[in-house]
């Protein structure tokens, strides 16, 4: 469990496509946890 907290990612997805050479998508953003306890005990 995460506390309290911006936190921010990137994921590579490779897709299961007929073309073979297909380049990844890059995918990248963030999320926002908020607890109404302010974090983990």
């Amino acid at each position: 469990e995460l506390p309290t907290g911006l936190y921010y990612y990137q994921a590579t997805v490779y897709y299961a496509q007929l073309e073979r050479n297909a380049p990844p998508q890059i995918l990248k953003s963030w999320v926002q946890i908020i607890r109404e306890d302010g974090g983990i005990k």
